[in-house]
Order: C-alpha cells, then sequence, then structure tokens
C-alpha cells in the first residue's frame, strides 16, 4: 500500500498520483491524516525498524516542495500494539487514533494525545465510554471546530456493519454517541468520513454497491 493524492480543479477530481518518496517506501503505508495548513501530515506504517509496535503513528512535514522522512511519534504515543488511523485537529495540537492497546474497552478504541508549546506529545488517554464501546472503533475525523468527532464502530445501535458516528465536546466531556442513519450509513460498511473546510460536503469510504 502506498500514499497517494489527488488535485481537485473545479468540480472534478485529477488522476491519482503517488506521493513518492520518502513517505512510500518498499513497505505499507496507511491511513492518513493532513493538518489543514497543509504543512503536516501524519500516517500509520507497520514493523519498521524504527518501530514501537505492530504499527505505529508517523509524521512528516513539508519543507518546500519536499516532504521530510517520516517520524515515529515514539513511545508515549506508540505502544506494542496497534496505533492506526490518525486524526489531527485544527490548530495541529491534539491527535485522535485507533488502538487495541491494554485498557481498551472492545476490539479498538479511540485514544487521544495533546502536544504542549515544547512539541511534545502526552500520554494518550482512553476517549472512555461515550465514544468506546465493547465492539470496535476506528477511522476518526475531527471536524474544524475541534468539538465535533466523526467515527466508525460497529456497535449498536447499527444500520449496517461498520457506521459512522459522531459525538460533541461540550467542555466537560463528549456527548453519547449518535449513529448519524441512513442514507449516509447502508447496509453495508462505512469508514474515514472526511469533511473540507467548506462544510458542505462529506466524503465516505463504502463498500456498499
Amino acid at each position: 500500500e502506498d500514499i497517494w493524492y489527488s488535485s481537485k480543479s473545479g468540480n472534478d477530481w485529477g488522476s491519482a498520483k503517488n506521493l513518492g518518496f520518502p513517505i512510500n517506501d518498499k513497505g505499507n503505508q496507511a491511513t492518513t491524516a493532513i493538518q489543514p495548513d497543509g504543512q503536516y501530515v501524519y500516517f500509520a506504517l507497520p514493523e519498521r525498524e524504527d518501530g514501537v509496535g505492530n504499527f505505529d503513528l508517523y509524521y512528516s512535514r513539508l519543507e518546500g516542495i519536499r516532504w521530510s522522512d517520516p517520524k515515529n511519534l515514539g513511545p508515549v504515543v506508540n505502544s506494542a500494539y496497534w496505533d492506526h488511523n490518525p486524526a489531527i485537529s485544527s490548530d495541529g495540537r491534539t491527535l485522535i487514533f485507533s488502538s487495541n492497546r491494554p485498557g481498551s474497552m472492545g476490539g479498538s478504541d479511540l485514544w487521544m494525545t495533546k502536544k504542549d508549546n515544547n512539541g511534545q506529545w502526552s500520554a494518550p488517554v482512553n476517549l472512555g465510554p461515550n465514544i468506546n464501546s465493547s465492539d470496535g472503533e476506528m477511522a476518526p475525523f475531527l471536524s474544524l471546530d475541534n468539538k465535533t468527532l466523526y467515527f466508525s464502530s460497529n456497535t449498536e445501535p447499527s444500520v449496517g456493519g461498520f457506521d459512522i458516528f459522531v459525538s460533541q465536546y461540550n467542555g466537560d466531556g463528549w456527548s453519547m454517541r449518535k449513529n448519524i442513519g441512513e442514507p449516509y450509513n447502508s447496509p453495508s460498511d462505512e469508514y474515514f468520513i472526511t469533511i473540507p473546510a467548506a462544510n458542505d460536503t462529506a466524503y465516505i469510504s463504502s463498500n456498499r454497491t
């Protein structure tokens, strides 16, 4: 697997192009999150020499027109388990991701880490039972308001297999997850919702017919 990109002109998307080296290499690259200012990209890489676990979170910084070599977020953020599906806040200070590390309530949970003024990431915290269930949570997306969290889960109530849910941060914590319903969800699986800054379109990955 490689990371690819496409540029939009008017209403049309251009042909997909490989992002190339140094982000892509002979291994697998997966599930990207681009900081809204376009200067940082976060992604998951498996079993690299500098890795901590099975899948780790990495980032790369745009230096002119070239992306820097991927850098592991380190053992404070990554675990010996499966750390995947990053979502970055609009200010680049909050990272939400999926992990099956100890302390998870189900197959995989959503966890959160925050970056301080010195650029150091905090130890991740579990987002709790309003977000996570005894099933699996993955593919988070944090809206530009940094208060609206979308993610995929196969918990109930369910339209299909994995559905997209939403939760709002109210200052004290996250509201109880809510299935966004049909027609957005289907009897098939829906993942990886992305909502651009204009907030008038949503892109969803689905294996529906």
